[in-house]
């Protein structure tokens, strides 16, 4: 007899289009009926890809979106059980698929999307008050860490990916997209998911900031880079949206004397 994950492999190959699981019963037509269980999973996942994609569906529109989340469906069914998250991998799925080659934005649209959904279910913090950071900079930056608020994300593309976004929105204009790179902030410091246009420089100061590297670790490659008013700005845009949640301290070890074993 096959083992449990050997049948749960089984089933999920079926699932997919391949052969039925053996041993599998069922009253009257086992094809028939299990066909209809088939496409009733292709149906809620496409749905999910729907729901979570909205702006990836319009851009291509509803019937090709349809037969594409079939195929991605078939490709990367999921791997957890929860609904909600389905569709991580979509981004780079339609970063290679040759037939999207002119709609070369495509996958960072679907990025920003994927983006905006982390950040709603992303968990709650509280701001900090802004002279904390202040107080905290004047003494040993080198140490200092910055903890932002954990909806925040940063998406930098070649596109004018939140341009096309916002031209997707009831109300929106397609002929308001200008032909630049943009960047964007996703945020969710209360109740709704904000989207901020940022430079590309900023967006990946926070990014950095955001990864646990110290404030005086990016200030100094900003120095170096000739970036300093980039940090300003991003530093500005962090307590503006009130994204500054705690700070911490980095533990520097001291040296040990000449000669004595480390």
């Amino acid at each position: 007899m096959p083992s449990h994950p050997d049948m749960q492999d089984a089933f999920r190959r079926a699932v997919a289009g391949g052969a039925l699981p053996p041993g599998l019963t069922a009253p009257g037509d086992v094809e028939r009926r299990f066909a209809v269980y088939r496409n009733n999973v292709f149906h809620s996942l496409t749905q999910a890809l729907r729901t979570r994609f909205p702006v990836v569906e319009q851009l291509v529109g509803a019937e090709y979106f349809g037969a594409l989340a079939r195929n991605f469906v078939t490709d990367h069914p999921p791997d957890d059980p929860v609904l909600a998250r389905y569709g991580a991998r979509l981004p780079d799925y339609l970063a290679v698929q040759a037939e999207l080659g002119k709609l070369g934005y495509l996958a960072d649209v679907a990025r920003l999307e994927l983006a905006r959904g982390a950040a709603y279910h992303a968990a709650d913090a509280e701001p900090v008050d802004p002279a904390c950071l202040a107080d905290a900079a004047a003494q040993s930056p080198e140490t200092l860490r910055l903890i932002l608020h954990p909806s925040l994300r940063c998406l930098v593309s070649r596109w004018p990916v939140l341009s096309l976004w916002r031209a997707h929105q009831p109300g929106g204009d397609i002929k308001s997209v200008p032909a630049t790179a943009e960047a964007v902030l996703i945020c969710r410091p209360q109740d709704r998911v904000d989207l901020h246009a940022v430079s590309p420089h900023a967006a990946a100061l926070i990014a950095d900031l955001a990864a646990g590297e110290t404030l005086g670790a990016v200030a100094e490659r900003a120095a170096v880079e000739g970036r300093d008013d980039d940090l300003t700005t991003a530093l500005g845009i962090i307590l503006q949206h009130r994204l500054l949640v705690g700070l911490s301290r980095v533990t520097v070890s001291a040296p040990h004397p000449q000669g004595e074993p480390s």
